[in-house]
């Protein structure tokens, strides 16, 4: 029979515990049915990825190694997108690394699985609707669409009642008759029969020490924070507060903003002031949107889950100097380069909002399940293709939460900006007080509490929306 895996050695020794797998003389045939055997902890899955490749160990030695898919017991699929969108996505090794647009003859093939695993019916419907059989009929026909001449299949019966186990197993032996493949799954114990495999391998059992104890590091970080606490307190000097004075200082100044009579409510520029407050929140809504689009591009270069180190620091570098920098300080900055206005104001929030928003998306992104994005990279996805296919989805509650927080922040920030010139509501406020019209000053101050209570209450709808249906 024609062998499509050999390897004289396979070894590997686990970074943080003592003991290693082992196995010599290990091979695999064309089309043949194989059980891997052992108990809990043998190394079967560490086995399984070494034949895969997503393990590489110099102590091994193998010979042949033909094109393979690992079937993960947990699935590993996209619950967020279609049982279609799943299967294609075995085939994204074919693309270019920045495509998913796949050929009209990849989704006549993925549709031509799915008619045989039995979901015809169910092609456009979402994975996370599906049963645990369903979703286990999908894994396979997603790693078919690779062609692969081994299949591996990693406890892929354990989760399943006995009728399913075997609906299971007879697809995948009608399939491997169609398609060729040689099948190797791990079982440590399954409703189906030793029998109904070509071969048995038994792997034995391994001891696994812990090399190292973990540190709880708690309590440690607790002491840590007083400390510095109680040392910031003792070096900053209060001796000269006076708490009555203070007291009495902001009544004083409370009372002068407070407007006397109705004439000063009457004589107040509303029209002028009310379209100083659609102007500020013009400014935040544009400068969240600018900001929004900007930082997701860059807030996936900056996630260590997702680029390599030489990619996520530069990017986390130039991201934390924008947000280093106070928006006040940026517009100042853009009030001396394009003059007073609320040109100055959008420029000033789009760029501290890249770096506030980049540094919750790729925290968010760094959150996220990872199980789906690192499946399709062991399927040769590039980065780019992973993230789209898998991540994409799951952070778009993540993404637009943070979105609508930024928002609102923006609306505050927008006020405060005036003061100095970046346009909107604050400037009235500036020139309220510079003219000394304390009285109109105190009603440009309700206005702006106001906003933002408003602004807070959509918000607050707007997540609780975007919760509800999270939970659904």
């Amino acid at each position: 029979m024609k062998r499509v895996f050999d390897a004289t050695v396979l070894k590997y020794s686990y970074r943080t515990e003592k003991n290693s797998i082992y196995i010599e003389n290990l091979y695999l045939n064309e089309a043949e049915t194989v059980v891997l055997r052992g108990r809990s902890g043998s190394g079967k899955t560490t086995l399984l990825k070494l034949i895969a490749g997503v393990l590489k160990s110099p102590d091994s030695n193998i010979v042949l190694n033909s094109k393979s898919a690992l079937i993960y017991q947990d699935f590993r699929i996209v619950p967020e997108s279609s049982v279609l969108e799943n299967i294609l996505s075995g085939a994204v090794s074919n693309l270019p690394f920045y495509s998913i647009r796949f050929s009209n003859d990849e989704i006549k093939m993925a549709q031509n699985l799915i008619l045989k695993i039995g979901l015809a019916h169910k092609e456009h419907g979402l994975v996370s609707e599906l049963s645990g059989g369903q979703k286990q009929r999908v894994a396979i026909a997603r790693a078919l669409m690779s062609q692969p001449q081994i299949l591996l299949a990693d406890e892929c019966f354990s989760h399943l009642d006995s009728t399913t186990a075997l609906e299971v197993f007879s697809l995948i032996k009608d399939l491997q008759k169609e398609f060729n493949f040689c099948f190797l799954v791990s079982m440590h114990e399954s409703f189906i029969s030793d029998d109904c495999f070509d071969r048995i391998i038994e792997l034995p059992e391994v001891q696994i020490e812990n090399a190292n104890q973990k540190i709880d590091f708690t309590y440690l970080i607790l002491l840590s924070i007083l400390l510095v606490a109680y040392f910031s307190f003792k070096n900053l000097n209060f001796s000269g507060l006076s708490t009555e004075h203070a007291i009495n200082q902001i009544i004083d100044l409370f009372l002068r903003f407070v407007p006397q009579s109705t004439g000063d409510w009457v004589a107040f520029s509303w029209r002028q002031t009310l379209g100083s407050c659609l102007v500020t929140v013009q400014i935040a809504f544009l400068a969240t949107c600018l900001g929004a689009l900007i930082s997701l591009p860059l807030s996936v270069f900056a996630a260590n889950n997702i680029f390599s180190l030489y990619i996520n620091k530069p990017a986390r570098f130039i991201l934390m100097s924008l947000r280093g920098i106070p928006a006040l300080i940026w517009a100042l900055i853009f009030v001396a380069a394009v003059g007073i206005g609320s040109i100055a104001g959008v420029l000033a929030l789009t760029v501290y909002s890249i770096g506030y928003l980049s540094k919750l998306f790729y925290e968010g992104f760094e959150d996220l399940e990872q199980r789906a994005f690192l499946s399709l990279k062991q399927m040769n996805a590039s980065t780019i293709q992973a993230f789209r296919l898998s991540l994409s989805y799951k952070a778009k509650p993540m993404l637009i939460s943070n979105i609508v927080f930024v928002l609102e922040y923006n609306i505050r920030a927008a006020s405060l900006l005036g003061v100095v010139g970046a346009g909107g509501i604050g400037q009235e406020l500036m020139y309220a007080i510079e003219w000394r019209k304390f009285e109109h000053a105190g009603i440009i101050i309700i206005l702006l509490v106001i906003m933002v209570y408003i602004a807070d209450f959509i918000s607050e709808k707007i997540r609780n929306h975007i919760k509800a249906d999270r939970e659904y």
